[in-house]
């Protein structure tokens, strides 16, 4: 028998329409994608997910820059209580290192800390106790001072005439206690010029003072009485 050539099937190519419409669409997607990919491989380009410098991803923040509603914005980093310390503005006595800073006092006996406790604590009853009694020429008035309400320059024993004087007064009074019939009396000479009374209600120290004007020449005597006790005194010459 003889053999029949192969039958060869007639290839079918497409229609040139059908290629136009809907091929050629994707065949340049294709060519556009590859062209972007070679483009990052020479022109150093980032790949996804990575940040360039300067750049930030959304949630991050670069320094300096805060992403809306972060609470980086408002970090206590810059208003720390660092830089707004209570050391520099507490009513802690200056450091004892420095170059003429005043020595620690030494601890007292103890039978004086015991009388001291005791009259603090139990002496309701008991007279006040004046602690000192200072001609001043100058009081420290600026509380925001470590030496607020001290006397800063004592007179000596003549003064000018119209000299100011504050009659400067320390006292140490019992929990509790409050005084009334404590009374500075002024002289001059003989004559007594001026009274005016203390009222004393502050537990443990307590500063305060009497401004007079010195405006006679002579002696001047200044009284601090309680009733018929004379508590303390002291006399300045107004020249």
């Amino acid at each position: 028998m003889l053999k029949q050539p192969p039958h060869k099937v007639a290839s079918k190519r497409l229609p040139r329409e059908v290629f136009v419409r809907y091929l050629k669409p994707v065949f340049c997607l294709g060519c556009c994608l590859a062209m972007g990919v070679f483009a990052q491989g020479v022109g150093g380009g980032v790949s996804p997910g990575s940040n360039t410098p300067g750049s930030a991803t959304p949630g991050s923040a670069t320094p300096g820059s805060n992403p809306p509603g972060s609470n980086t914005s408002t970090s206590n980093t810059s208003t720390s209580n660092t830089s707004t310390s209570n050391t520099s503005t507490s009513n802690t006595p200056a450091s004892d290192s420095g170059p003429g800073s005043t020595p620690s006092p030494p601890v007292p006996p103890r039978d004086e800390i015991r009388r001291s406790l005791d009259y603090y604590f139990n002496g309701k009853n008991s007279p006040p106790a004046l602690v000192d009694f200072i001609p001043c020429l100058k009081v420290d008035i600026q509380k925001s001072s470590e030496t607020y309400s001290q006397c800063l320059e004592i007179a000596k024993n003549s003064v000018p005439l119209y000299t100011r004087i504050n009659l400067w007064t320390m006292w140490y009074l019992p929990q509790g206690s409050e005084y009334e019939g404590v009374i500075l009396q002024v002289f001059w000479g003989e004559q007594l010029r001026l009274t005016e009374d203390y009222r004393l209600k502050t537990s443990g120290r307590f500063r305060t003072w009497r401004t007079v004007n010195l405006n006679r020449k002579g002696t001047w005597t200044f009284k601090i009485v309680q009733g018929s006790q004379e508590m303390d005194s002291l006399k300045l010459s107004v020249e």
